[in-house]
């Protein structure tokens, strides 16, 4: 494949997943073993997911040698074009609502990137068809020789940012829990408080999102949510985990762990939701977890953030 398969805001959410060594429980665990205390099944020791924002993998990793990347792209009139250079921080972010996303997916063409709001700068650069160099991006691409890469993993969620970043802690946002009507999310939690907003069970009373079922018009919830998280499950197994997140900065809205009830006010693993800089402190003291979430600061949205920094961030 040559042509661009994704861009640099066709995803809400890209995660970066670092499989420094993991963890793993049994292969087909029973509701009754909870308890189990068998062997790992993997030389894998532990999990470490770096959380980034609106970064697609031809973006960061198209030009990588071997990969099912692209270095080129197709315009909505049929025009292929090279894919620019990589933007350390972009002039403006580029839509990625589920409305962007269909015009980008276009029928299924693959070719109205160039149509999304936000596609060029004000000076008429193309932002959407883009691509970082290695050099550009050394450390990245080391851990990706290193360790391994995922070029045919996609996000789950065609939008912004929310519903992905649940399914980053809890495989759904939503639409297998019938305590919503089965309703998932499709928006971003808003209201008129003042106080600043948590995206979570901590976001003031009148703070709402956008939901849907199949087949149903949109409605809204309060984006507290009763479902399962992945955290709850590798407690019940006895698996460590812990979120390093900034509780003072506002990347701190895409910890959804805040959003799941059933870690939110269970102490024993809220707790477990520690400051961003301990992580380097359990790194250096052999106490890092099975398995962490780490809520970047410098996220490298697009618009907002230097890719620089955030790379800087990761190592």
């Amino acid at each position: 494949m040559t042509h661009l398969r994704s861009f640099i805001a066709r995803a809400g959410l890209s995660v970066l997943v670092i499989a420094i060594v993991a963890l793993l429980m049994p292969h087909s665990p029973s509701s009754s073993a909870k308890s189990y205390s068998g062997q790992p099944q993997t030389p894998i020791q532990h999990v470490v997911i770096i959380h980034k924002e609106n970064r697609s993998f031809d973006n960061y990793f198209g030009r990588m040698p071997n990969v099912n990347g692209a270095t080129t792209g197709e315009l909505h009139d049929g025009t292929v074009i090279p894919l620019g250079a990589g933007i350390d921080q972009m002039p403006n972010d580029i839509q990625h609502s589920p409305q962007a996303w269909t015009t980008a997916y276009n029928n299924g063409e693959m070719n109205g990137f160039d149509l999304v709001q936000g596609a060029f700068s004000n000076q008429g650069d193309n932002l959407a068809y883009t691509s970082f160099y290695e050099d550009q991006l050394p450390n990245y691409w080391a851990y990706a020789r290193r360790y391994g890469l995922g070029d045919n993993a996609y996000h789950d969620f065609k939008g912004s940012s929310y519903g992905n970043n649940l399914y980053r802690v809890a495989a759904q946002s939503g639409r297998e829990d019938p305590t919503i009507g089965n309703r998932a999310v499709i928006g971003l939690p808003h209201g008129t408080s003042r106080k600043v907003p948590r995206w979570g069970c901590d976001e003031p009373a009148d703070h709402l999102v956008q939901v849907a079922g199949i087949a149903q018009a949109p409605s809204t919830a309060f984006p507290c949510f009763n479902f399962q998280a992945l955290p709850n499950i590798l407690s019940d197994y006895g698996v460590s985990w812990r979120s390093y997140v900034d509780k003072r900065d506002e990347s701190f809205t895409l910890n959804t762990l805040d959003s799941i009830a059933q870690v939110r006010y269970q102490p024993s693993l809220w707790s477990n939701v520690v400051p961003l800089e301990q992580f380097t402190t359990d790194v250096q003291s052999g106490d890092l977890p099975a398995v962490s979430w780490i809520q970047s600061v410098h996220t490298e949205h697009p618009n907002s953030g230097s890719v620089c920094e955030g790379e800087n961030e990761s190592v």
